[in-house]
């Protein structure tokens, strides 16, 4: 969902998302908000 806004907090999104999966990650603002090339 990649450039969706978000309505809840994220940890209210953290704890919907613990009931069908085992692990969330938060990827950080520096590294969602970088050029392409930074992935590389």
């Amino acid at each position: 969902m990649r450039g969706e806004p978000a309505i809840y907090n994220k940890f209210t999104r953290t704890q919907m998302a613990l009931h069908a999966v085992d692990l969330v990650v938060e990827l950080p603002a520096h590294a969602s908000l970088s050029a392409g090339s930074y992935f590389w």
